[in-house]
């Protein structure tokens, strides 16, 4: 290589460093900088830097560049350099950079450089790597232009699919701002997700599939308490972890909403023709025409399985005269149930937050620990007051959470940008630990 083209080369990368785009990223050299009250940072250091020695290691050749340069300077010794301009006061890096997806895992710096490039000059590009090693690339760039015509530009011709899919099979790019937005969203349907998660596994709301059984064909003068000890009088070793029956309100709802123009209920008509013969509950008037219907989970499901199979085969299950129907939840109906749950446990929390501070003397009769497992009766709304409790008398006591994976649906983007804000939550929640860890021990 001829000295002019070195020079040159070693001018451009020296320009590189102290640049307005990767001088403001670089936090190691602007600290540098910044340990000295004029700006200067030692020549010598400078001589470190890998790609510098790739191209000379000369402390002369890098004078001489410098001294050719109008963005960066030497001081009178020529043992320190500095930037020649004070960095901008106005940043406009994101305005001017573009997320990429899909780019080659062998994809250098160069080579994006020469590729957008194309489209207007690129004054900065960051390669994110796996913090483990051998360190890879993870797949995405940001690229940074000199002006907003070259982004829109690159926009214009690597435009991003409909779905911000990693699977896409070309490289797509969206501005910065969609990126930060997207992994915005992202990160609060995670943390979402992971509390509806943690209260769910409190609860003991986080089930296996086939646990869930539906009842039908219940009366109205059945209680949770009068179902929940006919059926452990009937498996006193099996174990039913939450029983949810039909609040009055809703099943007149729902009686109304079935019942036909002529008065007589689908649903009362449909129950008498699988049951043969529907034996009335009582002669009172207010009988509903639409029988309510309750909900159990089961410690596991080969136990559910077992109680719906004789209870709709030879044994049967007849209560207030009236013989009941029993299946297994399964499919869509399973995560319609899985989902109204979640939901009237997210608005007890929610109506629950909202109130605090109303009445500071509500609790002040309690006296426990909060140790102490509080005995199940097998009703979730009970649960759920009593889980919410425990939350309150753990919140300041350096309890560990644990935190789960949320398991993503399908319709999940499975992009990036989504395991970017992946990696973002668990740091965070990471960080919350070790401040609430530390705010125990100081307390102790």
């Amino acid at each position: 290589m001829s000295a002019p083209d070195l020079s040159a080369q070693v001018q451009a990368l020296i320009e590189f460093y102290f640049g307005d785009a990767n001088f403001s990223k670089d936090r190691f050299l602007h600290k540098k900088a910044q340990e000295n009250a004029e700006g200067w940072v030692d020549l010598n250091l400078i001589m470190t830097f890998n790609k510098l020695k790739g191209l000379t290691t000369d402390p002369s050749v890098v004078r001489q560049a410098i001294r050719a340069s109008q963005l960066v300077e030497l001081d009178p010794t020529d043992q320190r350099v500095r930037r020649a301009v004070p960095l901008p006061e106005a940043n406009k890096a994101d305005e001017l950079t573009i997320y990429v997806e899909n780019i080659p895992l062998t994809s250098t710096h160069d080579e994006l450089t020469t590729t957008f490039g194309q489209h207007g000059k690129v004054t900065y590009v960051s390669i994110p790597k796996t913090k483990e090693e051998p360190r890879t690339v993870k797949g995405f760039a940001f690229i940074e232009f000199a002006d907003a015509e070259s982004v829109i530009r690159a926009l214009h011709a690597v435009p991003a699919p409909s779905e911000h899919n990693m699977d896409h099979p070309h490289m797509w790019a969206i501005s910065k701002a969609e990126w930060l937005r997207l992994k915005n969203q992202y990160k609060q349907q995670l943390r979402q997700a992971r509390r509806e998660e943690q209260i769910a596994r409190k609860l003991g709301l986080k089930w296996n599939p086939g646990e869930i059984v539906r009842v039908d064909n219940l009366g109205p003068n059945v209680t949770k308490r009068s179902l929940y000890e006919t059926l452990k009088q009937m498996y006193p070793t099996i174990e039913i972890v939450h029983l949810d029956l039909e609040k009055y309100k809703d099943y007149k709802k729902r009686e109304k909403q079935q019942t036909s123009a002529d008065g007589t209920s689908d649903v009362s008509m449909g129950m008498e023709a699988a049951t043969e013969s529907l034996v009335a509950p009582s002669t009172s008037s207010s009988a509903p025409l639409v029988p309510r219907r309750a909900h159990i989970r089961f410690r596991n499901a080969d136990d559910a399985k077992r109680v719906v199979e004789e209870v709709v085969g030879e044994r049967g299950l007849v209560i207030e005269g009236i013989p009941i129907r029993m299946h297994t939840l399964e499919g869509e109906e399973e995560t319609m149930y899985r989902q109204m749950i979640a939901d009237k446990i997210r608005n007890k929390r929610e109506r629950s937050q909202s109130g605090k501070g109303k009445d500071k003397n509500k609790n002040k009769d309690y006296k426990g620990k909060g140790k102490g497992k509080a005995e199940s009766t097998g009703e979730p709304e009970e649960d759920a007051e009593a889980g919410a409790k425990r939350d309150r008398q753990f919140q300041h006591q350096g309890k560990d959470r644990k935190k789960k994976k949320v398991s993503l649906p399908d319709s999940k983007p499975q992009s990036h940008i989504f395991f970017a804000a992946e990696e973002e939550v668990d740091q965070e929640e990471e960080e919350e630990d070790l401040r609430h860890k530390g705010r125990s021990s100081a307390s102790v």
